[in-house]
């Protein structure tokens, strides 16, 4: 979509930020808010990075919580290095952090700190308008410049779309190619094994009782006539290389050489899917050892080895992407996705939006705190301040603990960074990934376990039960044939 402004917070300061958006966009100014204007299957930080490009005035909501917040003091670098025009609202009464008096001082703000909010806020759209104003009589080449690059980068897409449809459908066509080629060639033996039968059968000359008869009665013993066994050998020697040249060697030649092309040719899937042999997944890979990035940006992960079992149980290929958690289920619902698998906790709720699996996975929630701040219990934490993505069960949890502040994140990783650096002091999350963290950084510790007795699943649209059926019966297959513990104990150990 197509904004002039980017609408910069933290998450405690959301409703005053939807309040900034609701003024501007009455005064007809159009404006970039998360995670409304985030495209479902957008990675997120693409989202961001695209939206911050592209707008010309940015409005920070300053407070005590993103005046520290590493995300918004990002997001605001980056509108400096582009040049773009900061105006900080001030709602709460703080002085800058060093690293966001680095991009803003103190005489660009508008301060908000006494009621009422909608009169700043009208004093906000009026400077922000002013700013606009400006910039379409001294800039008016820019504005042309970008509409130009939005109109070269949907080229650009729409090429790479038409290459792709016409690489899927050179695929299917080599592929009927393949097997008329193989009909065709079976067809042509058997034409050609009846042909040498029938020769075989017209040439063939028939015994005669009399004629061998009479040949025995010559006086000589049947042994002693060689010549009459060594016919037989020859004929029964041309018969074996006959068999061999025409049944085992065409099939040995037309034997993949690999297990990869013997899967790819002998198994077909009649289920109905998104892309026509292949099943689209969605994850965010945010969770290890569940699903996560390493190196050259890959994904690795149980939930990804398992979703790849899954594809070849039901004779497809598997197209794996890397999504922003909040963007997930509205893209499986729009069919964006096949299925999504990203550590996903069954619950009443979510059962109302979409169609989960069989659990394939039971979880608790932990804590994890520094290795030397001594929280072993959830009294420990009253009067702290612990960490959650948003929206997760870890969230839920954490808002249990009694005296304890909560602070959530769009991304784990970033709540384990404020762990590390000490503005928090402890992240609630799934047990496996807090001991994965536990275990690969020697200063943090899982101070102590939260029961919830949740189970993962694998998400479905509603529309798609044959589709859900199909993996049930997979996942069945999988645990059955040993397959499942394979990857289980290489993810999590034999314990």
């Amino acid at each position: 979509m197509t904004h002039q402004v980017f609408i910069c917070y933290s998450t405690q300061d959301k409703a005053v930020a939807e309040e900034v958006c609701a003024t501007l966009e009455k005064r007809h100014i159009e404006c970039w808010i998360a995670p409304r204007d985030v495209l479902p299957g957008m990675e997120w930080a693409e989202s961001i990075v695209d939206a911050l490009d592209g707008c010309s005035v940015l409005v920070l909501v300053l407070s005590s919580s993103s005046n520290t917040s590493p995300q918004v003091i990002r997001e605001v670098g980056r509108a400096a290095s582009n040049g773009t025009p900061i105006i900080p609202l001030r709602i709460d009464d703080v002085s800058l952090s060093k690293s966001m008096d680095y991009f803003i001082s103190r005489h660009q703000w508008l301060d908000a700190l006494t009621p009422p909010l909608k009169k700043h806020l009208q004093k906000l759209a009026n400077t922000v308008q002013q700013i606009l104003d400006q910039k379409k009589i001294t800039h008016p080449a820019i504005e042309i410049t970008k509409s130009e690059e939005k109109v070269r980068k949907e080229t650009e897409e729409a090429i790479k779309a038409k290459k792709a449809e016409e690489i899927r459908k050179n695929k299917e066509a080599e592929k009927e190619d393949k097997i008329i080629a193989r009909e065709a060639k079976e067809k042509a033996k058997r034409a050609a094994e009846e042909a040498r039968k029938a020769r075989e059968d017209k040439n063939r000359i028939p015994f005669s009782v009399e004629k061998h008869a009479r040949a025995i009665k010559t006086g000589k013993p049947l042994i002693k006539q060689w010549w009459l066994w060594s016919g037989v050998a020859a004929v029964f020697v041309v018969l074996i290389l006959v068999f061999v040249f025409i049944f085992i060697l065409p099939r040995t030649e037309e034997q993949p050489k690999t297990a990869e092309e013997h899967y790819n040719t002998e198994v077909s899937s009649e289920l109905k899917t998104i892309v026509p042999g292949f099943l689209t997944v969605g994850s965010d890979c945010t969770h290890p050892p569940m699903e996560f990035i390493v190196e050259n940006n890959n994904i690795a992960g149980f939930d990804l080895d398992l979703a790849v079992l899954i594809s070849k149980k039901l004779g497809l290929g598997i197209d794996y992407q890397n999504a922003a958690w909040d963007g997930l289920f509205p893209a499986l619902i729009a069919h964006k996705y096949d299925m999504v698998i990203s550590s996903i906790t069954i619950s009443d709720d979510r059962k109302k939006e979409v169609d989960f699996s069989d659990p394939y996975y039971k979880t608790d929630q932990a804590a994890i705190v520094k290795e030397d701040s001594g929280i072993d219990s959830p009294d420990k934490l009253n009067g702290k301040k612990a960490g959650a993505a948003i929206g997760s069960t870890g969230e839920l949890a954490a808002r249990e603990i009694e005296g304890l502040t909560v602070q959530t994140y769009d991304n784990i990783l970033l709540a384990f960074d404020d762990l590390n650096a000490g503005r928090i002091d402890a992240v609630i999350a799934d047990s496996y990934v807090g001991y994965t963290y536990a275990k690969n950084n020697k200063a943090l510790t899982v101070g102590f376990s939260i029961v919830t007795g949740e189970q993962l699943g694998i998400a479905f649209a509603k529309d798609t039960p044959e589709l859900l059926k199909a993996v049930n019966e997979a996942l069945k297959s999988i645990k059955e044939e040993g397959t499942y513990d394979i990857i289980y104990d290489k993810y999590f150990g034999q314990d």
